[in-house]
């Protein structure tokens, strides 16, 4: 008994991933894809540009906060960093700008939202 029903396992097993294959892979699947546009040549410049500017922030931070404490206080490279009590405050700053950032939007999401109801409530 317990051997029919393991075969019976298997057996759905086998025609759920049979089904799934045809699900995943049907042109129905992709009907999304046609919304989807190529990236023009000015939003990969764009793209190009961000991700540089982010590798060269994370550089310079990576080395203020870990090459710098080693360094000699009057080593002439120490002219190119500020105080290293500020590693710690700016970003901590844009990390309290950013979560007031996300707050205040997810705010304003829920505030229209609310409005839109009691609009609709009222009609």
């Amino acid at each position: 008994r317990d051997w029919t029903r393991n075969t019976q396992i298997i057996k759905n097993l086998l025609e759920f991933r049979r089904l799934k294959k045809r699900i995943m892979f049907s042109p129905e699947s992709y009907k999304f894809s046609r919304h989807l546009k190529m990236a023009t040549v000015e939003d990969r410049v764009v793209g190009l540009v961000l991700m540089a500017l982010g590798v060269l922030i994370w550089v310079y931070y990576t080395t203020w906060t870990i090459v710098t404490p080693f360094l000699p206080s009057d080593h002439p490279v120490q002219d190119y960093f500020p105080d290293r009590s500020l590693a710690l405050a700016i970003p901590g700053v844009a990390g309290v700008g950013l979560l007031g950032a996300i707050g205040l939007f997810v705010h304003k999401v829920a505030a229209d939202k609310a409005a839109k109801e009691a609009k609709k409530k009222a009609s």
